[in-house]
This record gives C-alpha cells, sequence and structure tokens, in this order.
C-alpha cells in the first residue's frame, strides 16, 4: 500500500510543478504598482485593484449595434489573444472596451487567452519574452493557430469595426 502510494505521489508532483498561476497579481517596481502577471482571466479585472478602472469602461462602453451583428458572422473559428499591461492608460482603456465587444458577440471566452505584462512588456514564464509586442494592448487573432492580424494599442475607428475589417480581409471581402 505504501508503495502504491508514493508511486502515485512520483506521478502527480510533476504535473504541479508545471501548473501555470492564473490571476496572479505581482508588485512592479518599474510600473510602481500591483500589475497582473502571466495568464489572466476576466473575473482578475473585477477585483481591485483593477475594478476601480475596469469596471467603469467596461459599463460605458456601447459598442454599435450593425457592427456587432456582421462580427458575429465572422469570428466563428477565431482564437483571440490579448496581451496587455494593467499599468497601461491604453490597456485599461481599450481592454474592458474590448471584452464589451466579445460579450456582445457572444463570443466563446474558452478561445480567448489574457496575458499580462510588466512594465518591460515581458511574462517570461508563460513565453512572452522581449520583441514579443512592442505596444499593449495588443490583440491577436488567429485562425488554425496561424495569426491572422492584430489591433495593436489603440484602434483606427472602433475597436469593433476594427475586428470586422481584420476578419473580413481574413475571408477575402
Amino acid at each position: 500500500m505504501n508503495r502504491l502510494i508514493f508511486l502515485l505521489t512520483l506521478m502527480v508532483l510533476p504535473l504541479g510543478l508545471f501548473a501555470q498561476q492564473i490571476n496572479e497579481v505581482i508588485y512592479d517596481e518599474d510600473a510602481e504598482q500591483d500589475i497582473l502577471y502571466g495568464y489572466c482571466t476576466i473575473e482578475a479585472f473585477r477585483n481591485e485593484p483593477f475594478k476601480a478602472w475596469f469596471e467603469p469602461a467596461y459599463n460605458d462602453y456601447k459598442p454599435d449595434e450593425a457592427t456587432v451583428a456582421q462580427l458575429k458572422t465572422l469570428i466563428e473559428g477565431i482564437d483571440i489573444r490579448i496581451v496587455l499591461g494593467t499599468w497601461c492608460s491604453d490597456s485599461r482603456r481599450e481592454v474592458p472596451r474590448f471584452l464589451k465587444v466579445l460579450k456582445a458577440i457572444d463570443y466563446p471566452l474558452q478561445r480567448l487567452e489574457i496575458i499580462g505584462l510588466n512594465r518591460l512588456k515581458r511574462a517570461p514564464h508563460v513565453g512572452i519574452g522581449e520583441g514579443y509586442v512592442d505596444f499593449v494592448p495588443t490583440f491577436f487573432f488567429f485562425s488554425n493557430g496561424v495569426e491572422v492580424g492584430r489591433i495593436v494599442e489603440t484602434p483606427y475607428d472602433t475597436l469593433e469595426a476594427d475586428m470586422m475589417h481584420l476578419l473580413e480581409r481574413q475571408i477575402g471581402l
């Protein structure tokens, strides 16, 4: 019996070594504030200190209904990665709006990946090193694992309009 417990422990222990912490909050010396670092979920933004800027920006944004209707027909099969810095004013403005658009188009959140970076724009423990992004936030769009476009820092028009144009180009419209 002891041997069985020992063997089970040896099998399960390595799994914990590779587990990624979700919604990790660290103090960033360069940003001089607490930040989200690494993989995170939408729920992380609903907690302090992020709630103070997230909720007003999210609640106040009203996506264009006509564009949302078109986006619903284009988004199928698209994976999205958001790379942001919770210390960055652009991220604080655009990420809540982007998430509001995703809610409006009923985007399946299991296809969404959110990664918080430090002030050096890195999160090496999740594979984001120097040079991966120059500006935050960056919204990446993937089809079948291949990047098909991105929105960097701020949209040209609105987030939903830029998403629509990006996805229309993807399918050749």
